[in-house]
């Protein structure tokens, strides 16, 4: 084995492509070894979190109003009027889109259906339903996710709908305990080469 001590490595002329190995080589760092400059970061991402219970009309969407941030590594989400996800400008590419969301009936046994969806660019993309009319509930945590081949400008929000068997309406219920009672929206780049 050859031993190769450089600082630098250009191409001979001009510029262009470098290749390092062949097909089947693994190229792998020296221990304790770091890589800068590509390998690529799961940058932008955020998590919101919804700081208080959120009423909601009984079977209609409502967005959920997540007022907390968690992480926020592009200052892309708004906590505070629009509560949403916005990709920003020179980072398009793939994301994970999810949320999970705690719905709440009027009373023990009021909840018997509704449900959690991604909107995107202001219309409804992606839902999560559930539906309890064999056996009501109290409350559920909904959850939906999603893979997006995303475009700078592209917003994400989430809205949800909850229908009980009362006259009330249901909520997006906080539990005093944990300051989110499941109630998280989050979305982070994918690497992709």
């Amino acid at each position: 084995m050859s031993t190769l001590k450089v600082d630098t490595i250009l191409k001979r002329t001009g510029t262009g492509t470098i290749t390092l190995g062949q097909s089947g080589d693994t190229i792998a760092l020296g221990s304790g070894a770091s890589q800068t400059g590509f390998g690529g970061t799961n940058t932008p991402y955020f998590v919101a979190r919804r700081n208080s219970a959120q009423t909601l009309s009984n079977n209609a969407y409502a967005k959920v109003q997540f007022d907390v941030e968690v992480l926020d590594s592009a200052s892309a989400f708004d906590p505070s009027s629009n509560y949403r996800f916005t990709i920003p400008s020179g980072q398009a590419g793939k994301y994970i889109i999810g949320a999970r969301v705690n719905i709440n009936g009027v009373g023990d046994g009021t909840l018997w259906n509704g449900t959690l969806a991604i909107y995107k660019n202001g219309s409804i993309d992606i839902a999560s339903p559930f539906n309890f009319k064999t056996g009501y509930i109290n409350n559920f945590n909904g959850f939906v996710e999603y893979l997006y081949d995303a475009s700078v400008s592209d917003y994400y929000e989430i809205y949800v709908k909850g229908e009980t068997t009362t006259s009330g309406n249901p909520t997006v219920h906080v539990s005093s305990g944990d300051h989110t009672g499941g109630n998280v929206f989050y979305g982070y780049k994918l690497i992709t080469w």
